[in-house]
């Protein structure tokens, strides 16, 4: 494909995913505003999110491999990817950015946690406490997403860096270890 007809496809994914991300907003508000007025649910509604969301991950492979991978995974840590995302669009609109931006941002989200493929799952999944060896072993996890995500053909920047510094603590604790 010439560099052009891979723009107009990017241009066209971020548009779908967009779109389905302001379907999930107004599904949730109406969702909230329906439950507290004690009103069904709208089933319709909630097809037409999943219908934009699949039609944007069938036009971007590479985020729909990941997901798919993650969620062989670890469930759980794809359904926390899936609510991280859902709470930082809706943050993102709260604190009043841009909706041009939401879609890279609810990206970011889903993917933060894409380093954990590189954690065995028997750690992931673990009851109680973890030993100081498989600390070391899933706090690997932000570095190696940055690393998966900036081999990831079609993925910007963005994710890569939220993948990385996810567990950074704005007075430098946490991990990984900041050397600046």
């Amino acid at each position: 494909l010439a560099e052009e007809e891979i723009n107009d496809i990017n241009k066209d994914s971020v548009i779908v995913t967009k779109n389905s991300f302001d379907l999930g907003v107004d599904f949730l508000k109406e969702t909230i505003e329906s439950l507290e007025k004690g009103e069904p649910l709208s089933p319709k509604s909630a097809r037409q999110i999943v219908s934009g969301i699949t039609g944007s991950l069938l036009k971007n492979k590479s985020l729909l491999l990941i997901l798919t991978s993650t969620k062989s995974h670890d469930e759980s840590t794809f359904v926390h990817d899936v609510n991280v995302c859902i709470f930082t669009v809706l943050q993102a609109e709260v604190l009043g950015i841009d909706k041009k931006y939401w879609s890279e941002i609810g990206a970011s989200a889903l993917l933060h946690d894409v380093g954990k493929l590189s954690v065995s799952g028997d750690i992931l999944r673990k009851k109680g406490k973890l030993t100081k060896e498989e600390r070391e072993k899933i706090s690997i996890h932000p570095a190696q997403g940055a690393k998966i995500l900036l081999e990831t053909e079609g993925i910007n920047i963005l994710p890569a860096i939220v993948a990385f510094e996810h567990h950074m603590a704005y007075d430098k604790t946490g991990y990984p270890k900041r050397l600046y």
